[in-house]
């Protein structure tokens, strides 16, 4: 159980690193999609950033110490069998009684293995708003993905696999994918949809001192490609070269061409 605490000790800790540095090209983004800048979404953004952490933690972390002694005296397989973890509760917590089986080692790796990263992938679904069955196969190749990178040793970088490839491990995240895209809508409805809020994209709005800060903040960013055909468009054929963002004000210069 401690590996499974540093490993989630890890995934808050870079993933909330990763959150703060993508969160100014979020905002500019969120911005130029939409207008304005949701708190919901914001939090929903938090979660896709904790949870490609946690998969890359979960997927790879620990390494061995010495990956020749580990691979030379250390065998680790594989499971083909469909469902075999249901065996191996069975045959684990015979005997056991109700709460030392809820408490024991395997039952607790396949809530955290499976259950964990699942509700953060229904807390990110309504940002990308996939359907069911598009989300569902996004699920089972990234899944297949991870025990790829597992069985293979994280694709030879290392002499041998020092994690194991389940299969089991692919049915259940695929299944909980599925399950996770149908619920999403009951459970999150709190989140704002991408069509709502683009609905009110062009709607006028007062420039608060956020949106005065975030200009300053934003202004050494480049324009986003798109916006800078737009403005190309609009300007005559004439290219904008800069827009300075600052003050809740925008300055465009444009150049010939």
């Amino acid at each position: 159980m401690e590996v499974w605490q540093n490993n989630a000790f890890v995934t808050v800790l870079v993933g909330g690193v990763a959150f703060l540095v993508l969160f100014l090209p979020y905002v500019v983004w969120s911005f130029h999609r939409f207008g304005q800048l949701s708190f919901r979404r914001i939090i929903g953004w938090a979660a896709v950033c904790v949870y490609f952490t946690g998969l890359a933690v979960y997927t790879l972390v620990p390494f061995p110490e010495d990956p020749q002694a580990f691979c030379a005296s250390t065998h680790v397989g594989y499971n083909l069998h469909p469902l075999e973890f249901i065996t191996d509760i069975r045959t684990q917590t015979a005997g056991m009684g109700l709460r030392s089986a809820l408490t024991s080692a395997v039952v607790l790796q396949v809530v955290f293995k499976r259950g964990a990263v699942r509700a953060t992938r229904r807390a990110a679904a309504p940002l990308f708003r996939r359907g069911a069955i598009t989300s569902t196969l996004i699920g089972l190749i990234m899944s297949v993905c991870i025990e790829t990178t597992q069985y293979t040793g994280f694709f030879g970088l290392l002499p041998c696999a020092y994690r194991v490839a389940d299969v089991d491990d692919v049915i259940t995240n695929t299944a909980g994918t599925l399950i996770g895209a149908l619920i999403a809508p009951l459970l999150l409805f709190w989140m704002p949809a991408s069509r709502t809020l683009t609905s009110t994209r062009l709607v006028a709005r007062p420039v608060t001192s956020m949106r005065r800060w975030g200009g300053h903040g934003g202004g050494w960013l480049p324009v986003l490609p798109d916006r800078r055909q737009q403005l190309h468009r609009r300007a005559g054929g004439r290219t904008p070269a800069v827009v300075v963002a600052g003050g809740g004000r925008a300055r465009v210069d444009l150049t010939g061409g």
